[in-house]
């Protein structure tokens, strides 16, 4: 049989197409036998390199959704013949190219729908679960009037359950399968709802989600419930514009609210840095029209976690408000004079003497401190390291973690593949999430990168990880924790480890 099968060249119906890697030897006649099954085959194509040999990918096209979800989640990690497992995947649309969207996995299993005006979110998701199990059904409300739109978004546990309702539900839904977030804004109008969490243009061109904390589009309550009074104790210095940078979750209008909790804030403008589809972080810039208050929000929100786990840093811009553009009388008489500022460090002086006495006790508080430790046989490295092992890192999870275990030194005999969407978590957490389920050697990730691997001293330990962790979400980053492959040293002593095994049983058959 023939390679390729030329059958519908479009992508339609949407997520019917297969993208497969595997291993080399596999033929389209292998492919057909054991994919045929979970439906009807439109097009099946093996890519070969230039010199015709299998590159080791192949494309399955079905004439139903519902078929290619089916064959996906049946035949994704199987084994035909040999020790390396299948890659199934949803292939991207043809008119993107290689691109893959960032929420591939959520934007499969979420569906996009009409409904009346007066339907309940509970009411919806009980209609909806008779396709299968529903994680979150959402009506979308206007922002300001917040009377509902009319449409709503349906996410379902699995693919194939999305697949069957998309095909099966009453046409006066008119279902579609939700657009990837990055163009959400474009095809469903207003995305402050609350199934995106707000969003803006920006520099980087794509709205993101995040985890709501409260009605006021998460903005932290420590904030928006306290009330803020003029911060008198704050001089103003001339300065009325913060540099602002922060997670790559963030965008324009969370940032705006954010800042906005602090009086006279004029305008806010955001940008990311780092690779166009995966920024590194971003930088806002945000000017008040009195410095006083900047001062201020700069003192209140710098090292403020948000989202939780991560920090701002917020600094003052040191540009000055321009007055030259004024006529001479119309110029403000200058707040600083060479006699203030004498006066300024005459004061810094007295309250450094002031406190010196207080310093020079805490040195030697630490210097006996250390001697002690010292003649106890310890260092106070092991202790610092003890410490930070005990404190519990603050984050959000969407499973139920187990208690703490310390890590473990050995060999490494399993490994887990770990990517980290839409970006990298710190290794201090991922230790601490992948020790609680025991014999972690350690955690890292590759540098730059948003994957990396997790080592165990037992298979069991990483299975746990596996079955537990994989599509979990942390701070709002989904995780997708699959089984490593073997390392080359690893093949080459379980190669060895089976010459060994056969020259026993030759030898006890003599």
């Amino acid at each position: 049989m023939a390679d390729r099968d030329r059958g519908n060249s479009k992508d339609s119906p949407p997520h019917s197409r297969l993208f497969i890697i595997h291993p080399k030897h596999l033929t389209a006649d292998d492919f057909r036998k054991h994919f045929e099954p979970f439906g009807t085959i439109e097009d099946l194509y093996v890519v070969r390199e230039r010199g015709g040999d299998p590159k080791g990918v192949t494309y399955i096209k079905y004439s139903k959704t519902s078929e290619a979800a089916n064959a996906m989640e049946k035949m994704n990690k199987q084994t035909l013949g040999g020790d390396r497992p299948l890659k199934v995947m949803v292939a991207a649309e043809r008119d993107r190219g290689s691109k893959k969207d960032l929420n591939e996995e959520e934007t499969i299993r979420r569906l996009f729908v009409i409904v009346p005006r007066t339907i309940v979110e509970s009411e919806l998701k009980e209609k909806f679960e008779k396709f299968g199990e529903v994680e979150s059904a959402i009506v979308l409300k206007d922002r300001v009037t917040k009377e509902p739109k009319g449409c709503a978004f349906i996410k379902f546990r699995k693919f194939s359950d999305a697949a069957k309702a998309y095909e099966e539900c009453d046409r006066s839904y008119k279902a579609l399968f939700a657009q990837p977030k990055s163009e959400s804004t474009a095809h469903y109008g207003d995305s402050h709802s609350s199934s995106f969490g707000a969003s803006h243009s920006s520099a980087y061109g794509s709205s993101r989600s995040m985890p709501r904390s409260s009605s006021n589009g998460g903005i932290p309550s420590l904030l928006s419930s306290s009330k803020l009074v003029p911060p008198t104790d704050f001089t103003d210095e001339g300065y009325n514009k913060l540099i602002i940078t922060g997670s790559p979750l963030l965008n324009q209008d969370q940032m705006w609210r954010l800042f906005n909790v602090v009086p006279t804030m004029e305008y806010c403008s955001l940008t990311y840095e780092g690779d166009g589809r995966h920024p590194t972080r971003c930088v806002a810039e945000v000017m008040y029209n009195d410095a006083a208050w900047a001062s201020y929000a700069r003192d209140k929100l710098h090292g403020f976690e948000y989202p939780p786990g991560t920090r701002l840093i917020v600094r003052l811009k040191r540009v000055r408000k321009l007055t030259n553009a004024l006529p001479a009388d119309c110029r403000p008489i200058p707040s600083y004079s060479h006699e203030k500022k004498a006066n300024k460090r005459t004061a810094t002086v007295a309250a450094l003497e002031k406190v010196k006495p207080d310093l020079m006790q805490i040195a030697e508080t630490i210097k006996q401190a250390t001697s002690l430790i010292q003649a106890a046989g310890l260092s106070p490295g092991i202790i610092l390291s003890e410490k930070n092992q005990k404190d519990e890192l603050m984050y959000s999870c969407t499973v139920k973690l187990p208690p703490v275990e310390p890590l473990v030194t050995g060999e490494c005999v399993a490994r887990c593949f770990i990517v980290c969407n839409p970006y990298a978590l710190s290794q201090n957490v991922l230790r601490d999430i992948f020790c609680r389920y025991g014999n972690l050697i350690d955690v890292y990730m590759v540098n730059n990168k948003n994957y990396g691997f997790a080592k165990f001293t037992s298979k069991v330990s990483a299975e746990l990880c596996i079955q537990n962790l994989h599509e979990a979400e942390i701070n709002a980053v989904k995780l997708k924790v699959i089984e490593a492959e073997e390392t080359p040293e690893q093949k080459r002593r379980k190669t060895e480890e089976q010459k060994m095994h056969i020259d026993e049983s030759s030898f006890s058959d003599h």
